[in-house]
């Protein structure tokens, strides 16, 4: 049975038909951390940028990996959006959890975007 954590989680992927493996794991506080853990995982350690559109009506999570760059500029045209902002902190964030992505299954634009409701 899952724990509240889990459903808010979870639910979400599982209501969107959206396939996940659960890898439960103590919090990581280091980037070395999270590197032995992505290796333990045959993953791609990745970074989330998490951000908004001008007017927050638009929310973005945006996965980045290891060694790869960005500009945002080119994010901008990506999700048809103007000025980007990053990590608000008056915001709080919908996804209350880090991703990895498995070896193989890396796209260099993953990006999850998430609409307020009106």
């Amino acid at each position: 049975m899952l724990t509240n954590k889990e459903i808010q989680i979870y639910g979400p992927l599982q209501k969107l038909k959206i396939l996940y493996e659960g890898f439960p794991h103590p919090p990581i506080v280091t980037l070395d951390e999270g590197l032995a853990l992505a290796e333990t995982m045959k993953a791609v350690a990745v970074k989330d940028l998490f951000g908004e559109a001008p007017k927050k009506k638009l929310f973005f999570l945006f996965l980045l990996a290891e060694g790869e760059f960005f500009t945002g500029k080119a994010l901008q045209e990506t999700l048809g959006a103007g000025h980007l902002t990053f990590g608000d902190k008056k915001i709080k964030r919908p996804f209350p959890v880090s991703f990895a992505v498995k070896k193989g299954l890396y796209r260099p634009w993953n990006c999850f975007l998430v609409r307020n409701k009106p």
